[in-house]
């Protein structure tokens, strides 16, 4: 919005009414005016207006590593808590196994990653194997994406590809950037039902779609303490425009 100056018409009569000599001044002073007008609208020409899209949802990690034992046993010590972070071959567990030849094994972690879930306590028995006794669960956080539920009457706005802030509701007002990666073409609880015909959802219950957004850049403070399941939104610009273009 340009400012129009209003006081600028009370100068022009009052100089007119006190001398002709005063007016050629008057005229200047309204071309110059005139100037400053063009200037300021032509500026305001350049800002960029945004159509946006929000959504909220939650931190979801790369994927999530299931951690049993080699061994089957007792767990004597559990080196790590939920929400710590372990680097690649940190020790998480000890086994004790008095039937076996090998009376201790230290469970270490496969990759660098969150600490997720630990379901074991120190002194619990676990049986060894693939399909053992899961010791805890940790998430890989190399790549990071955010999943956030969007409204119906806006899901055909979504595209992949468009850019995206997001907010985690845990570091307040601090930006991170992503970008949508994909979306989904079924309504949020009724993926399963269309595989049967004759359980296909009423319409008044399709509310909302899934949206995935992976985060491309994240401040470090972010980074560093960011832990899945974090509640986040996301504002999905879906058009960009100037003020002088005409919207599709």
């Amino acid at each position: 919005m340009v400012k129009m100056n209003t006081r600028f018409g009370g100068r022009l009569a009052i100089a007119i009414i006190t001398t002709a000599i005063t007016l050629p001044a008057s005229i200047a002073s309204s071309e110059g005016s005139r100037d400053k007008t063009i200037g300021k609208r032509t500026q305001a020409q350049k800002v960029v207006r945004r159509s946006t899209v929000v959504g909220s949802g939650e931190v979801w990690p790369n994927q999530y590593v299931k951690v049993t034992s080699d061994l089957a046993g007792r767990i004597q010590k559990i080196y790590v808590e939920p929400g710590d972070e372990v680097a690649k071959g940190q020790a998480l567990v000890l086994i004790e196994s008095p039937s076996s030849d090998r009376k201790h094994v230290t469970q270490y972690s496969p990759l660098k990653a969150v600490v997720a879930d630990i379901p074991t306590r120190v002194g619990e028995t676990v049986s060894s194997g693939p399909t053992g006794t899961v010791l805890m669960t940790i998430a890989d956080m190399s790549r990071i994406t955010v999943e956030v539920n969007i409204d119906e009457t806006e899901i055909t706005k979504v595209k992949v590809g468009q850019p995206a802030v997001i907010l985690v509701d845990a570091f307040g007002d601090e930006r991170s950037y992503g970008v949508v990666t994909q979306k989904s073409s079924i309504p949020i609880g009724n993926a399963d039902l269309y595989n049967e015909p004759s359980m296909r959802p009423n319409t008044q219950d399709i509310k909302e779609f899934k949206v995935t957004l992976e985060i491309s850049k994240m401040p470090s403070k972010i980074r560093n303490s960011l832990r899945p399941r974090m509640s986040a939104t996301a504002t999905i610009t879906i058009r960009a425009r100037r003020p002088s273009q005409k919207p599709h």
